[in-house]
C-alpha cells in the first residue's frame, strides 16, 4: 500500500472503520458508484472505465509524491468489507482549507450505518486535515436531497455557513446547497 508523502501513515483507523490510500484495486467499482450516484454528486456525465483510469493515473496517483496533495483520497473498509470511498479534495494550503468527498456504496441503504460510518469518516478527516496537512477549515457543500447528510455533519459538530437558494438543478428539478464547516480551533 503506498503513502502520501505529505501524511504519516497509509491507513487510519477508528473503531470498526479503516481508510487505506487509494489505489488501483477498487477504482472501477468507485466508477460504478460515482455513475450510480451521479444525482448527489457534482458530476454531470457516465465515466468510462477508460476515463476512470486515466483520470487516476494522471490526477490521483502522482499526488502521492507531493509534500502538499491538492486531494488526499483513501478507500473505506468495515468490518474488512469495502464500503466507499472518499477524502480531503480541493486542498488550498495557502488558506489553509479542504473539502470533505465521501461516498458509500449505495447498496448501503440503512440511515443508522451510513451516520455510524460517516461519522467516523469525518473524525479520521478532522484528525488528518488538522493534525496533519496542517488545516484550519474543513468545508462541505450538499444538496438538499440529502437532508440525512446535513443532520449527519451537524451531529459531528460541523456548523451551517449558510445555504445557496435554487443553487442546481437535480433530475429536472430545483435544489439547494447547504454549505457546513468545521475549524481546527473553533472560534470564541
Amino acid at each position: 500500500m503506498k503513502k502520501y508523502k505529505a501524511l504519516s501513515s497509509a491507513d487510519y483507523k477508528l473503531d470498526k472503520l479503516v481508510i487505506k490510500t487509494i489505489d488501483d484495486s477498487h477504482i472501477q467499482q468507485i466508477r460504478v458508484w460515482r455513475n450510480q450516484q451521479i444525482d448527489i454528486l457534482r458530476q454531470n456525465q457516465i465515466i468510462t472505465e477508460e476515463c476512470q483510469v486515466q483520470y487516476f493515473n494522471t490526477h490521483i496517483f502522482p499526488l502521492f509524491e507531493s509534500s502538499t496533495p491538492v486531494q488526499v483520497l483513501f478507500n473505506c473498509y468495515y468490518e474488512d468489507k469495502f464500503i466507499g470511498y472518499g477524502g480531503i479534495v480541493h486542498i488550498s494550503y495557502e488558506n489553509k482549507i479542504g473539502e470533505i468527498s465521501f461516498l458509500l456504496d449505495p447498496q448501503i441503504t440503512t440511515n443508522q450505518f451510513y451516520e455510524s460510518v460517516f461519522i467516523l469518516f469525518l473524525e479520521l478527516m478532522d484528525k488528518i486535515a488538522f493534525h496533519e496537512l496542517g488545516l484550519n477549515k474543513l468545508f462541505t457543500e450538499t444538496f438538499s436531497t440529502r437532508m440525512i447528510h446535513v443532520h449527519i455533519l451537524e451531529n459531528a459538530g460541523y456548523l451551517s455557513e449558510g445555504i445557496r437558494r435554487s443553487h442546481v438543478i437535480l433530475n429536472g428539478r430545483v435544489a439547494d446547497i447547504y454549505l457546513h464547516a468545521k475549524l481546527s480551533k473553533p472560534l470564541k
